[in-house]
């Protein structure tokens, strides 16, 4: 086999592989949650991201952000939401966002 020729499949699979296996960490480390105390639930206890509807005021960020940091990572454009409300207030949400603490 021809060293270009090998090589070249050699990256292409590891890149493959780490593509993979990031993708499944980042779904195993995303958890959903439908209100405030579900945010502070999964902040205390386990790494990841939180997945969260929000009605796009800053108040609701701030008052996300004063459970340890976490804030808007991400808003997520193609993705179905997953509460029809706002995960602070209760008002109609706008946005699906993608939250975390920031390190």
């Amino acid at each position: 086999m021809d060293i270009v020729k090998y090589t070249k499949t050699l990256l292409e699979t590891i890149q493959n592989d780490m593509y993979k296996k990031a993708l499944e960490r980042r779904k195993n480390l995303t958890f959903e949650a439908h209100n405030l105390k579900d945010i502070e639930n999964i902040l205390n206890t386990q790494p990841g991201f939180i997945k969260a509807m929000w009605c796009g005021e800053e108040k609701c960020e701030e008052k996300i952000k004063e459970i340890k940091g976490c804030k808007s990572r991400c808003i997520m454009e193609e993705e179905k939401p997953i509460d029809e409300v706002c995960v602070c207030c209760g008002k109609p949400a706008k946005h699906l966002v993608i939250w975390g603490i920031q390190y």
